[in-house]
């Protein structure tokens, strides 16, 4: 007796072009409906910053720390003016600092004092936050002077001075232009010591690097 060959029934299934669409167009907004959404302050991913340079804070009141904290008042305000949101301050600009330390000499530069009764770097920090700014901090690591005025000062002040005469950690770029060797261990330790004391004594947002390779006048020389 033959046997019957069975066949197998293929159900075949085709859709208008149009509607295929229409369906997958409902699936992706379905999809959106059950995907998380993640609201982003916009102001928390663009940075709008402005420099503020030794030059420029010297122009500020430091006879007392209700003038000075007034006169900083006054630039967070204008930052807000212009929907600035970060300040990028030059705390370290000569080897010394604009904030009290035992590893470098305070910055005469910026102050035209010796000493101060009050730390500009933390009020400058609180001022800015309660103004709804970020406040990083500007640091020269390496450089020591760039004129008669800031080598005399180091000179003076620096709590690294003897470093200027020996070769193996300071070097000179012209007459009264100094700065530390990179290449010395002992100065890349001083340099990475001061940022980390930045780090735990003050709620900056961030470091701000600059002059942090060799001059082009040095090529020929080293």
């Amino acid at each position: 007796m033959a046997r019957k060959k069975r066949r197998n029934k293929k159900t075949s299934f085709s859709m208008n072009p149009q509607k295929l669409i229409k369906v997958l167009i409902a699936c992706f907004l379905l999809s959106l409906l059950f995907t998380p959404y993640h609201r982003y302050n916009q102001s928390t991913l663009e940075k709008r910053a402005v420099w503020l340079s030794y030059i420029d804070l010297s122009s500020l009141d430091y006879s007392s720390e209700g003038a000075f904290t007034s006169d900083f008042a006054h630039i967070c305000n204008k930052a807000q003016k212009y929907s600035l949101n970060t300040l990028i301050v030059q705390v370290r600009a000569f080897g010394d600092a604009l904030y009290p330390t035992k590893n470098f000499g305070f910055s005469k530069a910026i102050t035209n004092h010796s000493s101060l009764d009050f730390d500009p770097l933390s009020i400058m920090i609180k001022v800015a936050h309660l103004s709804g700014l970020s406040l990083e901090a500007w640091v020269n690591p390496f450089r020591l002077s760039n004129s008669k005025k800031t080598y005399y000062d180091y000179l003076h002040s620096g709590i690294k001075r003897q470093w200027l005469t020996n070769r193996g950690y300071t070097l000179q770029v012209s007459k009264y232009e100094y700065m530390l060797n990179p290449a010395n261990q002992e100065v890349q330790d001083y340099v990475v010591n001061g940022i980390q004391e930045i780090l735990t004594r003050y709620n900056v947002d961030g470091i701000h690097f600059d002059d942090r390779l060799y001059p082009g006048s040095l090529e020929t020389t080293l």
